[in-house]
């Protein structure tokens, strides 16, 4: 008898679960696609990009400064006396080490430039979330990369984007 009475209501449970609809609200947003797209993120990229070719315009002149002083270097190997030949060959050395130390500690400044900016474009997009899931009552935001199949419908990504544009025009990299 008891295990007749636990199948039923186990049935009648089962069953009207499908009846059963979920209040939630959850939707997905493409949040590369928004800190790539944004206004704010165009500019970031834009900034990386300039100063990306500026350092590389920079380096490309050194090396090739570089290039040049050790062809002139190697030429002179056999007219001059053995000690002075290597005093300018460690005087060559050291120049190119503080190129190549230059060259690591400008590269890791980009990196760092890089991140913070993005720390801030992303910041700012956690806010623009939070705000919409506060006005639209939504329970849960996921990323649009780690949906499989979804209704275009839950897709919030332009408007989201729309309103990170309205919060913030661009970002200034320091």
């Amino acid at each position: 008898m008891k295990n007749f009475a636990f199948v039923v209501i186990f049935f009648s449970i089962l069953f009207n679960s499908s009846n059963i609809k979920a209040n939630e609200k959850i939707l997905f947003v493409d949040s590369i696609f928004i800190l790539n797209n944004s206004l704010a993120g165009k500019s970031i990229n834009n900034q990386l990009k300039n100063l990306n070719a500026k350092n590389a315009k920079n380096f490309k002149k050194n090396q090739s400064d570089l290039k040049l002083e050790e062809s002139k270097l190697f030429s002179q190997k056999n007219v001059l006396e053995v000690n002075q030949y290597m005093k300018k060959v460690d005087a060559f050395k050291i120049k190119v080490n503080k190129f190549n130390q230059n060259k690591k500690s400008t590269l890791d400044e980009f990196n760092k430039k890089k991140r913070d900016a993005e720390l801030v474009l992303s910041n700012m997009l956690a806010i623009v979330l939070s705000d919409y899931a506060k006005k639209e009552s939504v329970s849960l935001i996921l990323p649009k990369q780690s949906i499989l199949i979804g209704k275009n419908e839950l897709d919030i990504t332009s408007t989201i984007k729309n309103n990170l544009d309205l919060k913030i025009k661009n970002v200034n990299i320091k």
